[in-house]
């Protein structure tokens, strides 16, 4: 017996058996359609939340990119400022040094002046200056020993050398300082006189004037004739003769042949060093104390703009970084 039921696929009329199977079909099929309909879902679901992530990622390298282009734009701009610094700084040591050049000129303009209004003094004034400067220098060289001017004007010569040992006195020696162009023998018999009246066991004459220029040392007459730049050697030489008779009293006195000898032999070119070291150390002590104040001035200056720029530089740089750290919060949120 046939059903009342008809067939869901063509209409005729079936069996409740068939009806049955059919329906187990059709609620077959359903749930593989609803399967596959989930599965066609999470695959778009899955396509949708892929897009979404390189989207963002995207995003994110976007605003990497633009965050870098704007901390290069930045560095370059601290760069070039940087590098204007640098530049206004070398343009003022530069103008510095055209000024100090500028003074170092005017200072030598005023040097050659000084020249020649020195030589342009009488001779009373340049002997009273020759004088004063062998005074000084003698001072110098020799803080232990007594060294005097010599009273009596024209008399008993020009300074007198006590050489002390252990704080007693051990010999003296004379000197006369000449600045003169030419040279005059009369000199030396006037210095023996006053080498006698002073009890001097040494003369020395400093002189501009030689009897013969090859030659920076003379013994004349027992009297050691000199250029003013060798006295102190020449001195030095005389000072050590005596030192060393006076700790060794068994010595014989070195004769003057001797001792000058060594002063023109192998003592010149002790001599020689010597000089060109003095004269280069008070050039040196002198351009020191020149420009030492103006180098410090600008130096310190100099320092003080790179140090405020620098740190210019490093407070930008750390706004930048806030700023970045703030907006990766805000795009995690």
């Amino acid at each position: 017996m046939l059903a009342s039921n008809r067939c869901p696929y063509c209409g005729q009329p079936i069996s409740n058996e068939l009806e049955q199977k059919l329906n187990a079909r059709a609620e077959k099929e359903k749930r593989e359609q609803l399967e596959a309909a989930r599965e066609q879902a999470k695959l778009e679901q899955e396509k949708l939340v892929k897009k979404a992530v390189e989207a963002a990622r995207t995003a994110d390298q976007e605003k990497i990119a633009e965050s870098e282009r704007r901390n290069k734009a930045l560095q370059a701009s601290i760069d070039e400022r940087i590098d204007a610094e640098r530049a206004a700084s070398a343009e003022k040591i530069a103008e510095s040094e055209r000024k100090n050049h500028a003074e170092t000129q005017k200072l030598k303009k005023q040097i050659e002046i000084m020249q020649r209004d020195l030589e342009a003094k009488t001779n009373a004034e340049r002997r009273k200056q020759a004088e004063q400067n062998l005074l000084e220098t003698l001072e110098a060289a020799f803080p232990h020993d007594d060294v005097r001017k010599v009273k009596g004007g024209a008399k008993g010569g020009d300074a007198l050398q006590i050489v002390r040992c252990d704080g007693q006195e051990c010999e003296r020696i004379l000197y006369e300082s000449k600045d003169t162009k030419t040279w005059d023998r009369t000199w030396i018999a006037k210095l023996l006189d006053d080498q006698k009246r002073e009890g001097a066991g040494y003369a020395v004459l400093s002189t501009s004037a030689l009897p013969n220029d090859t030659q920076q040392v003379h013994v004349i007459d027992g009297v050691y004739v000199t250029k003013p730049e060798n006295v102190i050697f020449v001195a030095s030489t005389l000072r050590h003769e005596i030192i060393k008779r006076a700790s060794q009293p068994d010595v014989e006195r070195a004769d003057n042949a001797e001792l000058l000898k060594y002063m023109i032999g192998d003592g010149q070119q002790r001599l020689d060093e010597w000089r060109k070291l003095n004269s280069k150390s008070r050039e040196l002590t002198q351009a020191m104390k020149d420009s030492h104040k103006k180098v410090e001035n600008a130096r310190d200056k100099h320092d003080a703009s790179l140090e405020a720029e620098y740190y210019g530089m490093q407070a930008e740089l750390d706004d930048i970084n806030k700023r970045n750290r703030r907006n990766s919060d805000d795009d995690s949120d």
